[in-house]
């Protein structure tokens, strides 16, 4: 049970206790996390299911823990005792959702008007829907609850929805797996992928216990549901970074008043309040082109670094890639100057960031991972495999040069990417293409997954939806427009982030010794950075 900080507008006076928290469930006062993962070495019982729990899973000895809270959603593989359930759940129902994915199991056609034989598939969204929820029953069934037809293997073994459910027997346990009891085969992902694209079926398979083919059972809403990401090393205490830097990057001159480099300042006052106990400095890469915002960065705290591509159009052997690159994405070729980052080596991490990103607490941890790149995966429902916005980078040289050189190549393929691999995406030609590309099929172990929603919150997932304002240490303006585009919203998580920027805005207006301007009141004011005097300096170390 988790109490969301706020209190009832009026007394609750009637002592029956039951009554008490049927009242407050109605109000929305409390929410339930009741996650329930399964596999081929347990089978879930109703009446030994384990508890409601906000902050904790608990898994069998020797089986990985499944993480579900902001607490420990990224800590290393740890197991704990539980009691062995016995049976089968009793009516236990809801969304089921593959574990590495973050994708959810639909019913092809999208579920109200399930046909004879319609496959199962992974796709986008997860909770609040009655037409993807599915129930075990006595017999061991998997039952779609709409439809009342059964999941059940076809001759092919691809598994279907069938309303002969006789041939539906799995068995569910603790781990993630779910096991078909007939020929002992599990259910895996059509491909074997850890990260399949929406459309992807369902299929059985022989081999159990391969964590991509991980699922779990949500019985109904949650609170801060994490992904279950393998940690790698940290950096002893001896070996922390000596110096870090934030940098953000800045390829055209931003119009006048368009709130671009306000929200820079708001992004630098959120560090400020994070207290890290690192001295961070502030660096801005910038194209020749842009001149006039260079006093308001120098007023924020910012080092101006102005720097020329890694590459040309001229250099990319492509000629048709050459030609795209050049308006792909938000920035074009002009978003590779991020790249210069790798190259900051006077500098032992670089938090690479886009200006419409805004901190809530801490993010000390973030330059102690062991590795070259931090990351977390990007916007669309997981179709970005990488959001170049949010990047922590131990610079290196050697990979720059080796990315710098694919890119030459134009080895970019319609429909697939990078040598055929990754990533056909938007911006898949620049950022957000090369460093998934690179980091996760050339350099697989320099990188480390971070949670997107406690790092790099949009609230554009379902998943992310659920998180907990106090538990999210930095929000991205994505999904959540931007505070200075002054656009209404009725997602409360949005609202909290929107909040939280204004409250830095008055603070950095504040420090500067300018008037408050409020909160759009006739559309976005913009900080007049020509009043802040030359010897006004937002954040100093």
């Amino acid at each position: 049970l988790v109490m969301p900080p706020r209190r009832p507008r009026f007394p609750l006076k009637c002592p029956n206790i039951m009554r008490n928290l049927m009242i407050l469930v109605m109000m929305g006062m409390i929410y339930f996390e009741y996650v329930i993962v399964l596999s081929a070495e347990t089978e879930i019982n109703g009446a030994d299911a384990i508890p409601p729990a906000a902050s904790q899973h608990v898994a069998n000895s020797g089986v990985k823990q499944h993480l579900t809270s902001a607490d420990v959603t990224e800590q290393p593989d740890k197991t704990v005792n539980s009691p062995k359930n016995k049976g089968v759940s009793m009516g236990i129902h809801g969304p089921l959702r593959h574990l590495t994915s973050d994708l959810c199991v639909h019913p092809e056609g999208g579920g109200t008007n399930v046909k004879e034989g319609n496959r199962i598939l992974l796709f986008t969204g997860c909770y609040r829907e009655d037409r993807i929820k599915y129930v075990w029953t006595n017999n061991k069934e998997i039952k779609h609850v709409l439809s009342k037809k059964c999941i059940v293997p076809d001759p092919k073994r691809n598994l279907v929805l069938s309303s002969d459910c006789s041939e539906s027997r799995f068995e569910l346990s603790t781990s993630g797996e779910i096991k078909y009891v007939p020929t002992g085969e599990c259910m895996h992902v059509n491909g074997g992928s850890r990260n399949p694209r929406a459309g992807t079926g369902l299929v059985l398979h022989k081999g159990c216990g391969e964590e991509r083919n991980t699922f779990h059972l949500i019985t109904s809403m949650p609170v801060n549901l994490g992904k279950y990401i393998k940690v790698g090393r940290r950096v002893s205490a001896e070996n922390r970074p000596k110096k870090v830097a934030l940098s953000i990057l800045i390829t055209k001159e931003p119009s006048k008043g368009n709130g671009f480099i306000d929200s820079a300042a708001m992004l630098v006052q959120s560090v400020k309040n994070a207290k890290s106990k690192y001295n961070i400095e502030l660096v801005a890469i910038l194209s020749k082109d842009v001149k006039v915002c260079r006093y308001a960065l120098e007023r924020i705290g910012f080092r101006v670094l102005e720097k020329e591509l890694p590459l040309t159009p001229e250099e990319i052997r492509n000629p048709t890639i050459a030609q795209e690159i050049v308006k792909d994405g938000c920035c074009g070729i002009w978003e590779l100057l991020k790249l210069h980052a790798w190259k900051l080596t006077e500098y032992d991490r670089v938090l690479q960031l886009d200006t419409d990103i805004l901190f809530h607490r801490n993010f000390d941890e973030l330059f102690e991972y062991d590795t070259t790149l931090v990351w977390t995966h990007g916007a669309l429902g997981g179709s970005e495999r990488l959001n170049g916005g949010f990047l922590v980078v131990r610079p290196n040289p050697t990979h720059f040069d080796e990315m710098v050189e694919i890119i030459k190549s134009g080895d970019f393929q319609p429909g697939k990417g990078w040598r055929g691999k990754c990533c056909w995406v938007y911006g898949g030609r620049t950022i957000q293409g090369i460093l998934p590309y690179y980091y996760l099929f050339e350099q697989m172990e320099y990188q480390q997954e971070v949670e997107r929603c406690k790092y790099n919150n949009m609230v554009e997932i379902d998943r992310c939806k659920t998180w907990l304002y106090e538990n999210v240490t930095s929000n991205h303006f994505t999904v959540c427009q931007k505070p200075f585009h002054c656009r209404s919203t009725r997602n409360d998580l949005c609202q909290q982030f929107t909040d939280a920027w204004w409250a830095r805005s008055d603070e950095v207006e504040r420090a500067l010794g300018l008037e408050p301007r409020g909160r759009c009141r006739s559309g976005y004011a913009g900080i007049d950075w020509s009043k802040v005097p030359s010897d006004k300096v937002l954040y100093k170390l």
